[in-house]
């Protein structure tokens, strides 16, 4: 196990324990820690939730997808791209998350 996903999971824990059903992350150290994945913060929504039960979500622009599939493989990851935006990808990702 990489040393992102044991700090993922050790992360999980904490967030069980402390009865937080998910956080959420955008680019910058606690991303990158948690991911290790380096994206710059910008204007696009990029957004790396961790839940409680382990599940990594995130919500990615589409030209990110390259990096951050080959980086987080089993994240579910919901990209979108400037003509759609990404409002469609925001609902999809708040139906993911636990109540």
């Amino acid at each position: 196990m990489s040393g992102p996903a044991r700090r993922r999971d050790r992360a999980a824990r904490l967030l069980a324990e402390a009865g937080t059903g998910a956080a959420a992350f955008v680019p910058g150290p606690t991303f990158t820690y948690l991911t290790g994945v380096r994206l710059h913060l910008m204007e696009r929504p990029t957004l790396h939730v961790l839940c409680a039960d382990g599940r990594s979500l995130a919500l990615m622009p589409r030209l990110e997808r390259g990096k951050w599939s080959a980086a987080m493989p089993g994240t579910e990851t919901l990209y979108w791209d400037d003509a759609e935006g990404p409002g469609a990808a925001f609902d999809a990702l708040a139906g993911l998350l636990p109540p």
